[in-house]
C-alpha cells in the first residue's frame, strides 16, 4: 500500500472515531455528556409544568458513566394551529373496527 493510501485510510479511521465519539442518533433524544462531551442516554424523564421536562441522561462512554438531569422546556410556539381536529380512539385488542373510507 502507498504511503498516501496509508495517510489518507489513517485519516478516515480517526475521523470516523471522532464523529463516532459525538454522534446523534436519529429519532432519540440525546444530549452530549459534560465530563467527556460523548453521547449521553436519556434514561427517564417527567414533567415539571405543562411546558417543562426534566430528564435523567447517563453517558454511553464506558469510562465516565457520568449520570446528570437537564431542563428542557418550551420557549415559544412559531406555528399554532387554528383548529385541532379530533382523531377517532384506537380499537382495543382483538376488537379490529371499521375501516375509515
Amino acid at each position: 500500500m502507498s504511503l498516501f493510501l496509508q495517510v489518507y485510510s489513517c485519516i478516515i479511521k480517526q475521523e470516523l472515531i471522532y464523529f463516532s465519539k459525538f454522534k446523534l442518533q436519529a429519532g432519540k433524544k440525546m444530549m452530549n455528556c459534560p465530563m467527556c462531551q460523548y453521547a449521553a442516554h436519556a434514561r427517564s424523564s417527567r414533567y415539571l409544568s405543562t411546558e417543562t421536562k426534566e430528564r435523567y441522561h447517563q453517558c454511553t462512554n464506558i469510562n465516565c458513566g457520568c449520570t446528570f438531569k437537564s431542563l428542557e422546556s418550551i420557549t415559544d410556539i412559531i406555528v399554532k394551529p387554528a383548529l385541532i381536529n379530533p382523531v377517532p380512539p384506537h380499537p382495543g385488542r382483538g376488537n379490529q373496527g371499521n375501516l375509515w373510507i
